[in-house]
């Protein structure tokens, strides 16, 4: 057994010694890893890892913060959705709360990307949660603002986002 041992140490040094001197690396790290499916699978996740966190975020376009007040016939409208949709790229959006937005794209109140944008405006009233109706369905009662604001071919809204902070006031009227 020991006369194997030492019979394969020389044939190794003698493989090893006849390789160029950039490839003796490469040999000497395959062969510490025959037969180790634990360091291959650590390496593996090292890699996936690195990839993930390499190429994360690199597809996210500039934004700029947006916020402001909504209201209907000049009153803060209560509760609702405002959504920035700009002519490429993602849609930004943000909770109506007592009047009041900030809007988010990637993340909540990152803002809104940069250029020209449609805006829609939602709000449905808050239906009683004992009324019956199918289960698993979610029921919208009637709106509280004219439709039209919701549809971003009519809605009649559009806002440029620049850098920086942008407060946009968007008044509704019940009238068209």
């Amino acid at each position: 057994m020991a006369k194997e041992i030492l019979r394969f140490a020389q044939n190794d040094k003698q493989r090893v010694s006849t390789m160029p001197s950039d490839n003796i690396m490469f040999y000497r790290m395959r062969r510490s890893f025959r037969g180790s499916r634990t360091k291959w699978f650590f390496y593996l996740a090292v890699c996936a890892t690195a990839v993930f966190f390499g190429c994360r975020g690199k597809d996210r376009e500039a934004t700029a913060s947006v916020h402001g007040v909504v209201t209907l016939d000049g009153e803060p409208l209560p509760f609702g959705q405002v959504m920035f949709q700009p002519l490429s790229g993602r849609i930004a959006k943000g909770a109506i709360k007592d009047g009041r937005y900030t809007l988010g794209t990637y993340e909540a109140a990152d803002g809104a990307v940069l250029g020209h944008h449609r805006v829609t405006v939602s709000a449905r009233e808050e239906l009683d949660h004992d009324e019956p109706g199918e289960p698993g369905m979610q029921a919208f009662g009637e709106s509280l603002i004219p439709v039209y604001y919701g549809n971003v071919a009519k809605s009649g809204l559009e806002y440029t986002v620049v850098a920086g902070d942008n407060v946009y006031n968007i008044e509704l009227t019940s009238q068209p």
